[in-house]
């Protein structure tokens, strides 16, 4: 994706990163829930797909912001079916793609099931009990996200 310097991105932005900011000041998230997961690599990059399942009681636990047309993962909660999903995936060897598969702080969420806009993919996550998404992790590690935002 080339660089876009436009003033729209650069105020969403900002926006994400005060939400960042407010969640770590009310205590809803902590800084070590945007660092990688253990044995995740940092250098790992690109696109994956992961379909969860959830019960009727049961959240996702995915703690995100929207940015422009996509949903960036903040935190994951625990005894949600994602946070099921990524100790699932934590049962295969450490250098398998399968393992970083992990769903973690920094993922861009970029569709649920069918849904593509960030309000529509928030619908999908309330109120369906199986979506797919389609998530990629970015090239800029999470921990220099943090180093801008100290």
């Amino acid at each position: 994706m080339p660089y876009n310097d436009s003033p729209a991105l650069t105020l969403a932005v900002k926006r994400g990163l005060m939400d960042f900011l407010s969640l770590l000041k009310t205590g809803v998230a902590a800084a070590h829930d945007f660092l990688p997961a253990d044995g995740l690599s940092p250098d790992y990059t690109g696109e994956f797909q992961v379909v969860l399942e959830r019960s009727e009681e049961q959240r996702y636990g995915i703690v995100y912001t929207p940015i422009e047309s996509y949903l960036v993962v903040l935190s994951i909660k625990e005894s949600g079916a994602c946070d099921g999903h990524n100790r699932e995936m934590r049962r295969f060897p450490r250098e398998s793609e399968l393992y970083q598969q992990q769903i973690t702080p920094g993922d861009e969420i970029l569709m649920v099931s069918d849904a593509s806009t960030p309000d529509t993919m928030k619908a999908k996550l309330m109120q369906d009990r199986t979506v797919h998404l389609r998530v990629r992790r970015p090239t800029i590690k999470r921990t220099e996200l943090l180093s801008v935002t100290e």
